[in-house]
C-alpha cells in the first residue's frame, strides 16, 4: 500500500486504498471530516498542595471502569541488558466484581501510585 522510502512512509497509498477497503468489506466509509467527540468526563482544577491534594486518587475512576487487585506480575523476557523488551504476564482478581473476561478481550490500565 505504501512506500517505506517515501516521506510519508507507508501512508502514501493509504488514502487512495482506504475507500476500496471499506467497499470490499461492505462497511460504511469513514467520514471525510473528523468531528471531535463529546467528552466523556470533565476536569475541574481545584486548589491544593502536593502533600494534601484536594481529591484522593481513589476518587479518580474513568466511566465504566472497575478497580481490580493485581495478583500476578511475572516477567516473561530475560533480565539481561542485551534484551530491550519488558514483556509481562499479569493476573487480576475479578471474583466478586462486575468484570468478566473471555479469551481475546483487552484491558485498559489506569495506574495509580501508592
Amino acid at each position: 500500500v505504501g512506500d517505506d522510502r517515501d516521506e510519508d512512509r507507508y501512508f502514501t497509498g493509504w488514502e487512495a486504498w482506504l475507500p476500496e477497503l471499506w467497499k470490499a468489506l461492505g462497511a460504511p466509509a469513514v467520514p471525510l471530516t473528523r468531528e471531535v467527540p463529546t467528552p466523556s468526563y470533565k476536569v475541574t482544577a481545584s486548589p491544593g498542595k502536593a502533600d494534601s491534594p484536594p481529591i484522593a486518587d481513589d476518587d479518580i475512576v474513568p466511566p465504566g471502569a472497575a478497580r481490580l487487585t493485581l495478583r500476578t506480575n511475572k516477567l516473561l523476557t530475560p533480565e539481561t541488558k542485551d534484551y530491550d523488551r519488558d514483556i509481562r504476564h499479569y493476573e487480576f482478581e475479578i471474583k466478586g466484581t462486575s468484570v468478566s473476561y473471555k479469551t481475546g478481550d483487552s484491558l485498559a490500565v489506569w495506574p495509580r501510585n501508592d
